[in-house]
């Protein structure tokens, strides 16, 4: 009887790894107190450590279907003119303008601008879904 009341009183020796730790591990170097949130989301829907070392990477992250991707920066010019699509010719998706850029989903997106005069310049940014436990997140590399 003696031995089952020290079981029971000595301390386990089984400790969790928290998810700054595991972020940490996963992604060395990278300042995600930004989102903490989603990161405790995805983990706690069961996102595996490829997918929070994505999401901890990643240059944009969104919650749902779609991301917002920024605007090419001749766009904001005085004359400047600007677009998003994925794909060419007449398969082509085209981004749906918002205030802060373009609404797109899971896609190969060239974000494109020009100043109205010569100058002219493309940024490209790969979309994907990332989906655990019912949820999804929408990421931008």
């Amino acid at each position: 009887m003696n031995n089952a009341n020290n079981a029971a009183a000595a301390p386990t020796t089984i400790t969790a790894e928290t998810l700054a730790e595991r972020i940490a591990r996963l992604a060395p170097g990278e300042d995600c107190t930004g989102r903490m949130d989603i990161l405790a989301d995805a983990a706690d829907a069961g996102a595996s450590d490829k997918d929070l070392a994505i999401l901890a990477k990643a240059p944009r992250i969104a919650e749902g279907d779609e991301i917002t991707i920024p605007r090419h920066k001749f766009e904001n010019l005085s004359r400047g003119k600007g677009w998003a699509r994925c794909g060419s010719g007449r398969s082509a998706e085209w981004g749906k303008r918002c205030a802060d850029g373009y609404r797109v989903g899971p896609g190969y997106w060239i974000v494109g601008g020009s100043d109205g005069f010569s100058r002219k310049g493309e940024i490209t940014w790969d979309v994907s879904h990332i989906r655990a436990g019912g949820k999804v997140w929408t990421v931008a590399v």
